[in-house]
């Protein structure tokens, strides 16, 4: 059996109301392989949705602008050979960014 040596590192430290995990439900693999581990520093309270009722939801928005984002990445020389399983298997997410005055 190979040792493997695990490092974590602090990525993002979420407050009240924000979510996680969805990379998981969205994933068309539908094997809800992980990306993150999720550690609390204090007493948490979870709403937790099944992939289905994520689907019902929330999924095909999510998916549909993920989808967009992909395309409109490849559509730029720069992006122009990346593939979508590629940009999928590295989790790259699309972000809304707001211009500040």
């Amino acid at each position: 059996m190979k040792e493997v040596d695990i490092i974590m590192a602090q990525v993002a430290k979420l407050t009240a109301g924000q979510s996680f995990g969805e990379l998981a439900l969205t994933d068309s693999r539908k094997n809800g392989s992980r990306k993150a581990t999720i550690k609390c520093l204090s007493k948490c309270v979870f709403a937790v949705l099944n992939r289905t009722n994520y689907d019902r939801i929330l999924g095909n928005s999510v998916r549909l602008r993920r989808e967009a984002t992909y395309k409109f990445l490849q559509n730029n020389p720069l992006f122009h050979d990346v593939t979508t399983s590629y940009m999928k298997s590295r989790g790259w997410e699309p972000k809304h960014f707001t211009r500040r005055a």
